[in-house]
Parts: structure tokens; sequence; C-alpha cells
């Protein structure tokens, strides 16, 4: 994934966890990666999760 402002500002305030949402389609979702760097990268739109919960620790 290219470089962008979002992952300028995870880098620069070292986020442990980022936790986002977007709508995506089906094909997408296997792009997406899981971390970032040393950042976890939690996806959570309602789509992606077929409109469950996730519980993130």
């Amino acid at each position: 994934n290219a470089p962008s402002g979002f992952t300028d500002l995870i880098e620069q305030y070292k986020v442990d966890t980022c936790i986002f949402g977007h709508l995506h389609d089906q094909i997408s979702f296997n792009r997406i990666p899981k971390e970032f760097g040393s950042t976890k990268l939690e996806l959570v739109s309602a789509d992606y999760l077929d409109f469950r919960l996730k519980e993130i620790m």
C-alpha cells in the first residue's frame, strides 16, 4: 500500500492499533493489510464483519 496522509500520522504518533471502517467490495477485503509497520490495523466496517460485533483487545 502506498503512503498517505493517514500512514504519515500513524508513523508520526506511533499508533499501536488503528481501528477503521470504510465501505469496500468483497475483492478489496482480501487486499487489506493486517499491519502497517508496527501498527495493528483493525477493519470494522459493517459489510466486512457481516454486521457482527468484533472484539478488539
